[in-house]
């Protein structure tokens, strides 16, 4: 099963709000043909850090795929993706 966050930007102490667990297929109705960047193996800080942060909700839909899921996504690499162009609410609103 592939994670999908909701992720605040900059370097708060917990920058996941949320966390879904997904099936591929679930997954891909998701994100659709929106591009996805590569972020690396750990979950670096998104974005611009602001004093804040800590108390902002989400700005990034994040999915973190095992090397099983990443064909499935057309990735070539494990690790956590930002998704571009899906915005948190856009999430929330459809797992309501």
């Amino acid at each position: 099963m592939a994670e999908l966050l909701l992720v605040r930007s900059g370097n708060a102490g917990d920058p996941v709000t949320e966390t879904f667990d997904l099936e591929l297929d679930g997954l891909q109705r998701f994100i659709g043909s929106r591009p996805l960047h590569y972020l690396g193996v750990d979950l670096p800080p998104i974005g611009e850090t602001s004093r804040v942060s800590e108390f902002a909700g989400p700005d990034h839909v994040v999915v973190n795929l095992r090397a099983a899921e990443t064909d499935g996504l057309g990735v070539d690499d494990p690790g956590y993706y930002v998704v571009e162009g899906l915005l948190p609410a856009d999430v929330t609103e459809a797992v309501a």
